[in-house]
């Protein structure tokens, strides 16, 4: 019998340990043939997404369908439904704990409030807009104040707050729904506004340094009211994208400090010894950094899920310096991970890529980073047919590029005459990095580290507008730039080239 007890207090303490089957069904009136996108939040990251976070059901010819999710703890998923013109015709939220079996039933286009739902944990699910209702603040962008912004996100969350406490009163919901949603209100209007801030900044730039004391006071007002690193959040969406948009914005605002006052930058983030820590900085000014955000402002849980972000948004961009060394002290920290699974095969496949050595293929051009006009290097590329690619190797864009369309780009042209200028711009110091990139990636090609003069005079005579510039040279030395637009149209960049090359 004590045994017995034990064993049952035991299970009441880890209701939640064990994965479990979680299921949602039923019929979408006027939405035969359609398609239901289910985004488990909890299971999100950046703007990129695990497979098991986004899953897509196609409704039947009766308008139903059925979906189930392996869960261990309680979580918010929102199903999606589009039209044909891709116009949202219903977003619903679910609150799914395990053993749930849910059943939605609904008229597509119809205000979510006459959806009914029933089944295992309906009273957790019944429709709650709580945050879906932001989408208005478009209105509110070229501000060149923040109250307007401020004084919407406290009337808007009151109003949620209000729309909240019904709700508990009406379906008498489980007190995870209860602190999930909590959380999720605690956290909303300083997610919104500090995201809304920096988009807005950009827009209004000179008028936003004027006025920045004004922001980051209203910011502060509303940073005051939370805590940033909290565990018992994580299943709030508001809380997990705080979360991603506080290390972005806070990097961003590091690199802006590190050369407006070097001093305090380096104090605060590379006390031990800033001799060093300026030029770790230097060749580091992503991942290296974003750790020491992370050690700094976060604990336990939240911990992890930054380190996640991080390993996710590196994996994705190539920003390979030091990120095999981060991930080791990730796994030293977190051992047992749920994210080792996405990231142990990634971050291995990196670590070996590290270890490939330049090739004689990988041609550096003599004196290359003593030119300083474009003059200069087209009688490099004399008689040649070329695709000049002006690139960083701090450029997230261009290793995306360089990751997701140079392989296939050269097999297309195999032996048909076609050669390869990659030019490094903004990277005379990281003469290493530069070099372990192009091995990295198998750079095969002409390269040349360009001197901020030449960089200057390329950019301005092939009217060259941002980071990766693409451009076409034939063997006359004329010049025509990419028409492939960003992200690439790889196709059109392969029909160009043709073109190009058929004249000859």
């Amino acid at each position: 019998m004590i045994k017995f007890l034990f064993l049952l207090s035991f299970m009441c303490i880890n209701t939640y340990s064990f994965t479990q089957s979680a299921s949602i069904s039923g019929r979408i009136k006027n939405a035969k043939g359609r398609i239901i996108s289910f985004t488990r939040l909890s299971q999100t990251l950046s703007t990129y997404e695990f497979k098991m976070a986004y899953v897509q059901i196609q409704v039947d010819k009766e308008g139903s369908f059925k979906t189930a999710f392996e869960i261990e703890e309680p979580e918010i998923i929102k199903a999606t439904l589009y039209d044909s013109l891709d116009k949202l015709e219903l977003q619903y939220n679910f609150f799914l704990t395990p053993g749930d079996k849910l059943q939605i039933f609904a008229v597509a286009g119809e205000p979510v409030e006459k959806a009914k739902v029933t089944g295992k944990g309906a009273n957790n699910n019944q429709p709650l807009a709580l945050f879906t209702d932001y989408d208005s603040i478009d209105v509110f962008y070229k501000d060149t104040l923040p109250d307007r912004i401020y004084n919407y996100v406290l009337k808007t969350n009151n109003e949620h707050r209000r729309l909240l406490k019904t709700y508990i009163n009406q379906y008498q919901p489980s007190k995870e729904f209860i602190e999930a949603w909590d959380y999720h209100l605690a956290y909303k209007p300083a997610e919104t506004y500090y995201d809304f801030e920096h988009s807005n900044a950009f827009d209004i730039r000179e008028v936003y340094k004027r006025n920045k004391d004004k922001w980051l006071e209203r910011r502060q007002e509303l940073f005051k009211a939370i805590r940033l690193s909290n565990d018992s959040a994580l299943a709030a969406p508001a809380y997990r994208s705080l979360v991603r948009y506080y290390l972005l914005r806070t990097k961003e605002t590091l690199w802006r400090l590190a050369y407006e006052n070097r001093s305090a930058f380096l104090q605060e983030w590379y006390a031990d010894d800033t001799t060093k820590g300026w030029s770790a900085f230097q060749k580091d000014a992503e991942n290296q950094l974003l750790q020491r955000i992370i050690e700094k402002t976060s604990t336990g849980k939240t911990k992890e899920y930054a380190y996640a972000l991080l390993l996710e948004g590196s994996i994705n961009r190539s920003s390979i310096v030091n990120l095999v060394a981060i991930y080791n002290d990730f796994t030293k920290q977190y051992p047992a991970s749920k994210y080792r699974k996405f990231f142990d095969g990634p971050v291995a496949t990196i670590n070996k890529q590290q270890q490939k050595p330049l090739t004689d293929k990988m041609v550096f051009i003599r004196k290359g980073e003593t030119f300083t006009t474009w003059e200069e290097v087209l009688e490099q590329v004399k008689g040649k047919t070329v695709l000049l690619d002006m690139w960083g190797t701090w450029c997230g864009p261009c290793r995306s590029e360089i990751k997701e369309n140079g392989p296939a780009i050269k097999e297309h042209f195999k032996k048909k005459g076609l050669d390869y200028l990659y030019i490094a711009n903004y990277d005379e110091k990281k003469k290493e990095t530069w070099e372990k990139l192009i091995a990295f990636f198998d750079m095969e090609g002409y390269h040349i580290l360009a001197n901020e003069k030449l960089t200057k005079d390329i950019m301005a005579k092939i009217k060259g507008k941002g980071y990766p510039t693409y451009a076409i040279i034939d063997k006359y030395g004329n010049v025509e730039l990419s028409g492939a637009g960003y992200p690439m149209d790889r196709e059109k960049l392969i029909k160009q080239l043709e073109e190009t090359l058929e004249k000859e």
